[in-house]
């Protein structure tokens, strides 16, 4: 995420995870809606909220495990 005053955060996870949190997160909003996108049904679009994503803040270790 890019701060607007040079506060830039880093949230550092595998694509797994991050597609695991997508799909989990996914479900349970179609869940709340009967199954379906209330507006645009058709839409690919899909967003991750910030606080969902909190734990992987600065999560540089990831990085390093990849490197190793």
């Amino acid at each position: 995420m890019i701060g607007a005053k040079r506060e830039d955060k880093f949230y550092i996870l595998t694509w797994t995870t991050l597609r695991n949190l997508l799909i989990k997160h996914h479900k349970a909003f179609l869940a709340e809606h009967g199954g379906k996108r209330p507006k645009k049904w058709d839409s690919l679009h899909c967003a991750i909220l910030e606080k969902i994503l909190k734990p992987h803040l600065n999560k540089w270790e990831v990085v390093e495990k990849c490197l190793d």
